[in-house]
């Protein structure tokens, strides 16, 4: 196995950084990496830093070692960069649908709060006096 030293990333093998290269050309977003919890080698895509989600895979390529030509048809036969960012548009309207019924539900939660004790001091229920 071939290896070359790449700043910021150490050691490489030749292919693999061959290979990560190539997708960097087809879009910079792009790049390969080994998925620990899947246990494969997989094609990610950058998410932007402004995010909270990580960067997500979006091509499964196997356990073993990818060979350039392979990875680079499957990237262009599913147009990896139209569903990378098709799929990053998704998981940020997502987000931002969680994020707005998170705000709705406090703020029911708050005015329902408001409203008790509104309704306690009415009725002589809350004592004001410190």
């Amino acid at each position: 196995m071939a290896t070359i030293y790449v700043p910021g990333k150490g050691h490489m093998d030749t292919t693999l950084f061959n290979i990560d290269r190539a997708l960097h050309q087809y879009d910079e977003n792009l790049y390969l990496k080994f998925n620990d919890e899947q246990q494969e080698w997989c094609v990610y895509v950058k998410v932007p830093r402004d995010s909270d989600i990580p960067d997500v895979p979006v091509l499964g390529l196997g356990h073993e070692k990818p060979h350039k030509d392979y990875v680079m048809e499957k990237i262009h036969k599913m147009d990896t960069k139209t569903h990378a960012k098709n799929m990053l548009t998704e998981i940020d309207r997502h987000n931002e649908r969680i994020k707005a019924e998170r705000a709705l539900q406090f703020k029911d939660a708050v005015l329902d709060a408001g409203e008790k004790v509104v309704a306690g001091a009415l009725h002589n229920k809350v004592n004001w006096k410190v």
